[in-house]
């Protein structure tokens, strides 16, 4: 089944009906004298039945997890996103 990786908080999975955003958030452990960073596991997000709404809605994510301070910058997001980068 589908399994790509968006970034190190983003996924997107299937399964036979569904293509699922699958989110994990970083967490701090405090041990005795410093703080251990971690991941949680993979959690489901959104549930999505065709490929068009999960591309806009992954798109919104990287748009406002972005430190865009700009149109321009938005701009160049969405373009990046929107260009399909293919292995050699």
């Amino acid at each position: 089944m589908l399994d790509i990786k968006i970034s190190d908080t983003v996924k997107i999975i299937s399964d036979d009906k569904n293509y699922i955003v699958q989110k994990r958030k970083k967490i701090l452990k405090a041990t005795e004298k410093k703080k251990v960073g971690g991941w949680t596991e993979w959690r489901e997000d959104g549930y999505f039945q065709d490929w068009d709404h999960i591309s806009e809605y992954v798109l919104h994510l990287k748009i406002r997890h972005s430190d865009a301070k700009t149109l321009r910058e938005v701009c160049s997001i969405v373009k990046a996103f929107k260009t399909p980068k293919l292995a050699k």
